[in-house]
């Protein structure tokens, strides 16, 4: 659970949750005898996660600023007020916007450790990104924040390593 004070009273905390497990396949009994394989390791996770970096402090409230002043007619200082965000009509239905991923991926090494090979599929997707909208000028204002982006990354990842020297004053990784 997390929360944020930038967001209206009813939207200020979600409920944001993980999972991941892995199997090292080569701690199993059919696998001892193999030794070319020196390590292997499947692997899956989840998570998801809310975002409020997009959202000012307080720009989802009304707020002004008394930073001006004015001499009245008497001579006296008078301050003024005004719009804090005279432009954007402020949004207290906001919501965080939340990234899920999923992650599959299998790590495996040979020859003592000296070759290794990892590989990773990934799939995030965001929703209710968080984004100005143009909004008619007689309300007063010119822009509005909404909930209204998705986005979707997909990817494999690929790693090769390799260690072609190993002494016991020195390393070389590739």
């Amino acid at each position: 659970r997390d929360g944020s004070s930038r967001f209206g009273p009813a939207n200020r905390f979600g409920n944001f949750g993980s999972i991941g497990a892995a199997w090292i396949f080569t701690k199993e009994a059919w696998l001892k005898n193999f030794n070319a394989l020196s390590f292997g390791k499947l692997r899956a996770s989840w998570a998801q996660v809310g975002n409020a970096s997009s959202v000012g402090s307080y720009s989802t409230l009304i707020s002004y600023l008394a930073d001006r002043t004015h001499i009245n007619s008497n001579g006296q200082v008078v301050p003024l007020g005004r719009l804090n965000s005279p432009n954007n009509l402020p949004n207290a239905d906001l919501i965080p916007y939340t990234s899920a991923e999923t992650e599959f991926g299998i790590d495996v090494r040979f020859l003592n450790n000296r070759v290794g090979i990892d590989f990773t599929y990934y799939s995030q997707r965001t929703t209710n990104d968080i984004l100005n909208a143009g909004i008619s000028n007689a309300s007063g204002f010119s822009s509005t924040t909404v909930n209204l982006g998705q986005i979707r990354n997909k990817g494999i990842e690929f790693l090769l390593s390799v260690t072609p020297y190993k002494s016991r004053n020195l390393t070389w990784y590739m």
